[in-house]
């Protein structure tokens, strides 16, 4: 789970772009709430960011990034909380490599151009073209 700072701290001149950047990546919290295929980690982000533990509607930018190997038990009701998250604003982007299913990632992101498959090999550059397009984020966010 990723928090950023709202957008009107992005909006900056290229001068002054690499603080806003720095501080962008301080405001960064990572979480752990997978645990096999029969879990989701929708239900909890959406707690922790938006619901019972989080801070509402901040106008804080939200980022859920999930990183799949297979096929989910409960593929609907992990659906069904992720249209939850898209509702409240909170942007997930789905990874997936060896068995991922690439049409269930694209039903639990936000969009299609945020699934992707990728390879273990190149597993860290999908990262880093997650972490640009997160710290880049201003219009038409792509991951791909």
């Amino acid at each position: 789970m990723i928090r950023r700072p709202p957008r009107s701290t992005l909006d900056r001149s290229s001068a002054a772009s690499d603080v806003y950047k720095r501080q962008d990546i301080k405001g960064i919290e990572v979480g752990d709430v997978g645990i096999c295929n029969g879990a989701e980690p929708f239900s909890i982000s959406h707690d922790t960011l938006i619901g019972r533990f989080g801070k509402g509607n901040d106008n804080k930018i939200r980022y859920l990034v999930v990183l799949t190997d297979g096929i989910w038990k409960n593929s609907r009701g992990a659906i069904r909380e992720a249209v939850k998250c898209h509702k409240q604003g909170i942007e997930v982007m789905a990874l997936g490599f060896g068995g991922a299913d690439e049409e269930f990632l694209k039903k639990i992101a936000s969009t299609d151009d945020f699934a992707s498959l990728t390879s273990l090999a190149d597993l860290s550059g999908s990262f880093t073209k997650i972490a640009q397009a997160i710290g880049d984020k201003s219009t038409g966010l792509k991951m791909i």
